[in-house]
C-alpha cells in the first residue's frame, strides 16, 4: 500500500479476484521492500522475516508451509536488497540458505537475491541450503531465482527476460510424493 498506487492493498485485490489465498510478510510501509504469497492452496502456517539489514537494505521474506491436496509443501519467498549492501546481502542469503537446509518439508524459494550463479551468495543458497537450482545452466541471471529440495522437478519456463531484472517472469512445475501413488503437481511462478 503506498500513495503512487493510490494506497490500494493490491496484493489482497489480485488475491480476491483469483479466490487464492495471502500471506503478508513485513509490509513496504514498515520500511522494507515487502512481501506477499499468493497460494492457490491453503497456507496453514506461515512465519515472517525482517531480515538481517545492519547496513540498511531492510529486505523480508515469508516462510510458509502449504496443505497441497493433505501434503506439507513448504514456500520461502524472499525479496533481498541491492547490490550497493554486501554485507545486507551476504546475511540475508545466509538465513534464507538456513531456512531452506532447515525445512522438515519438501520446499521451494522464490526470491530476489541479487547475485549471478556460482557467486558466494547463489552458494549460500543453493549449497549451503541443500537446494538444488531449477536451472543450473543459466547464466544469464541477476536476481530472480528458483530453487527445491525434496521435490521432482517437471518443467521450467523463463517467460520473460527484460533489460531491468524485476521484470522477468519464471514459472517452475514440480511433482510431489514420487513414492506413491498420490502423485500431485504443482506449479510456481
Amino acid at each position: 500500500m503506498r500513495m503512487f498506487i493510490g494506497n490500494r492493498d493490491v496484493p489482497l485485490q489480485i488475491a480476491e479476484e483469483l479466490g487464492w489465498y495471502l500471506d503478508y510478510g513485513p509490509r513496504a510501509r514498515d520500511h522494507t521492500w515487502g512481501c506477499a504469497l499468493l497460494s492457490k492452496f491453503p497456507i496453514t502456517k506461515s512465519k515472517h522475516y525482517l531480515m538481517p539489514s545492519p547496513e540498511g537494505e531492510l529486505a523480508c521474506a515469508i516462510h510458509a508451509t502449504l496443505d497441497v491436496g493433505g501434503d506439507a509443501l513448504d514456500v520461502l519467498v524472499a525479496h533481498n536488497g541491492q547490490e550497493e549492501t554486501p554485507l545486507d546481502r551476504e546475511l540475508q542469503t545466509k538465513l534464507e540458505g538456513e531456512i531452506l537446509k532447515n525445512a522438515t518439508n519438501p520446499i521451494v524459494f522464490i526470491g530476489y537475491v541479487v547475485t549471478t550463479p556460482s557467486m558466494p551468495n547463489y552458494n549460500w543458497l543453493v549449497s549451503d541450503g541443500n537446494a538444488k537450482d531449477i536451472d543450473p545452466t543459466d547464466y544469464d541471471r541477476w536476481c530472480e531465482y528458483i530453487v527445491y529440495r525434496n521435490l521432482e522437478k517437471v518443467g521450467y519456463a523463463r517467460i520473460s527476460h527484460g533489460g531491468i531484472t524485476d521484470t522477468e517472469i519464471q514459472v517452475g512445475r514440480f511433482r510431489m510424493n514420487t513414492n506413491t501413488d498420490n502423485v500431485k503437481e504443482v506449479k510456481l511462478t
